[in-house]
């Protein structure tokens, strides 16, 4: 959920266009059903954060007396002073949390105001009064929805194939949604920009592993009703992205907040060589790992939030890395800090910290498995090029290349710990292995990759 103030911008923006919003009912309904879960979770979280932060601290203080305790029928030296020392350490902890919630007392308290209030709710009742909320679709037509989403999805056309295993006609809701959509632009004759969070692949084409604009497939079924009219998908954070200075919230937090993960992309890449020289110098400092290559280590950016200090914004960025060196996967956490001010272009690194450094070991099996999906992979791309194509391998693999990464995904399995890195996610598993073997090959490993492209 956005903070407080950033939700609050995003309805604001919204009632400046309330003429042109609308809302599928379908949309509403699930809105509806899930409003009150949403609300209560939201709150329950900001209610027992200052209690898990306290419980932790004084968990861990007296799992440190107790072991202390037990080295201390030992005789060994200096155990009350080391406790001293780590209970004071552990109060400045306490201190430090007691800090934070104390300056952040303000925003907390108006998000929960914000969630109480049912701000959302009110928003959304506004529209409806306004008849920017559809009409329920008949019976009979949902029915024959229905039966075209059952042939749909047998043959993974979408949108809404992804939800097949949901129970009953819930299934088949982003159909429905897509048809009132269809349905909505005849109706009305307007272009469509369709704002939608959920990402999944039977709604949307990718760029460079990023949710890009509606399938093409989508796009041709929309085009027969509406030859005239356009239609387009775009994420939240895009669509303020584009119409900020529209909307009047120009570069203020809400804005960053909105638009922080691209716009923290934007700068790595302007900061890519001396974060990796950076990660060069810790590696080799904290866990005596030297990096030959450093342009082969992998980063992956799973968070990013922005905080404004006067006119300088700060990005606080933490990614994923991982590099590959003599049959080995090192994998760590890093956390950035990126200083620019307003309207600037350029950008400063503060600082990085890495975290959390792993190194697991390939079995034979696992590395040939690794070599030969490669080598597979150079050879298609090479013939793509040679026709004048330009075409990126997607994640998620193709069916003719299904065997291989099935094997590789296998023997890694148990060798590499894949879980470590998002066991619930099995298109983020694919990611990680099709990284693996298309990039993070270190010096040491291109000579063995070459023999076997010989062989």
């Amino acid at each position: 959920m956005q903070p407080a103030n950033v939700s609050r911008d995003i309805i604001a923006g919204f009632q400046k266009i309330a003429d042109k919003v609308y809302i599928p009912h379908r949309v509403y309904e699930e809105y509806l059903e899930n409003r009150q879960k949403i609300c209560g979770d939201e709150q329950k979280k900001y209610k027992i954060m200052k209690h898990e932060l306290d419980d932790s601290t004084s968990r861990f203080k007296e799992s440190i007396r107790k072991k202390t305790n037990e080295y201390r029928k030992h005789n060994y030296s200096g155990i009350t002073k080391l406790q001293r020392d780590i209970e004071r350490k552990l109060d400045e902890i306490k201190e430090t949390i007691v800090a934070y919630e104390d300056a952040h007392e303000e925003q907390f308290q108006s998000d929960l105001d914000f969630l109480k209030n049912d701000e959302v709710y009110q928003f959304v009742q506004s529209l409806k009064e306004q008849s920017r909320v559809g009409s329920e679709i008949p019976f009979s037509e949902k029915l024959k929805i229905i039966q075209e989403g059952e042939l749909r999805y047998r043959n993974e056309i979408p949108p809404g194939y992804k939800d097949i295993e949901k129970a009953g006609t819930e299934k088949y809701g982003d159909l429905i949604i897509w048809k009132d959509i269809i349905k909505t632009a005849y109706k009305e004759r307007a272009h469509i920009l369709f704002i939608s969070n959920d990402t999944k692949e039977d709604w949307w084409k990718s760029e460079k592993n990023e949710p890009d604009d509606l399938r093409e497939e989508l796009q041709e079924e929309f085009l027969e009703t509406n030859p005239f009219w356009q239609i387009h998908f775009l994420t939240l954070s895009k669509f303020f992205g584009y119409l900020s200075d529209e909307l009047e919230i120009g570069e203020s937090l809400s804005a960053l907040q909105l638009t922080a993960q691209g716009d923290a992309a934007d700068l790595l890449k302007k900061l890519d060589e001396k974060i990796r020289k950076q990660i060069c110098e810790q590696l080799a400092t904290k866990v005596d790992q030297t990096v030959s290559t450093p342009e082969n280590i992998y980063l992956q950016t799973i968070s990013a939030f922005v905080e404004k200090e006067e006119k300088m914004n700060v990005y606080h960025v933490q990614m994923v890395c991982v590099f590959m060196k003599e049959k080995r996967g090192i994998h760590f956490l890093l956390e950035a800090e990126i200083e620019k001010e307003e309207y600037d272009t350029e950008c400063e690194l503060r600082k990085i910290e890495i975290h959390n450094v792993t190194t697991t070991a390939f079995s034979d099996e696992a590395w040939e498995g690794m070599i030969k999906a490669k080598n597979k992979h150079l050879a298609w791309r090479k013939y793509a090029q040679s026709i004048r194509h330009e075409i990126d391998c997607p994640i998620e693999y193709s069916k003719d290349d299904k065997n291989v990464y099935e094997i590789l995904i296998e023997a890694l399995r148990n060798d590499f710990k894949i879980e470590r890195f998002n066991a619930n996610h099995r298109a983020e598993q694919c990611r990680w292995l099709y990284d693996y073997l298309m990039h993070f090959y270190d010096e040491d490993n291109n000579e063995s990759s070459s023999e076997n492209e010989k062989e």
